[in-house]
């Protein structure tokens, strides 16, 4: 078994058990550069705690610039990939489809902070109990594809990425849990 030509499987089966590979929509940027780093020092402590155990010799080297290179390598590399999606959302592209849910007051609040250029997302329906086939806010027109109380199943068959509520009060305690 040789330890640095299986690292790489090592590090991507440790980096999806600490939940980086996860399909989350996550805004959390201190999270998405937190993961490498522990991951990585995890792995150099039970790298260096399993050489101790079986007597094996493990280089001062592999502690010392392998396993911080490896971490210095993953953090660069997730920024570089955030930057580019920044760059493709900026250009529309690579946007994460977003239904609001709430009352129209609510809705329209939320929906200014959602569709400012460069966020990453793209308002393509509301569901407002008070409102008509359209809804308008910051110059742009969206329709209203149903009732907030209809929401899980229009979040299911119209190709939504993610729900925002900007208002549970229109929602009945089983409308919420079913969105859940």
């Amino acid at each position: 078994f040789d330890l640095y030509r299986s690292y790489d499987l090592v590090w991507l089966i440790a980096m999806g058990l600490a939940g980086a590979y996860r399909p989350s929509y996550s805004t959390d940027q201190v999270a998405a550069y937190r993961t490498p780093i522990v991951v990585g020092f995890r792995l150099m402590a039970a790298a260096a705690v399993a050489s101790f155990a079986i007597h094996a010799d493990l280089s001062r080297l592999v502690v010392l610039v392998f396993f911080p290179s490896m971490i210095f390598t993953a953090v660069a590399l997730r920024g570089a990939v955030r930057r580019y999606l920044g760059r493709l959302r900026q250009r529309g592209a690579a946007l994460i489809r977003l239904l609001l849910v709430g009352d129209s007051t609510s809705v329209r609040s939320v929906s200014n902070h959602f569709s400012r250029e460069g966020n990453g997302y793209e308002v393509v329906g509301v569901c407002v109990p008070d409102a008509d086939e359209r809804f308008e806010y910051c110059a742009c027109d969206v329709p209203v594809l149903g009732r907030p109380d209809a929401v899980a199943d229009l979040a299911l068959h119209s190709g939504v990425h993610a729900v925002a509520v900007a208002n549970s009060a229109v929602f009945r305690s089983v409308t919420l849990q079913s969105l859940a």
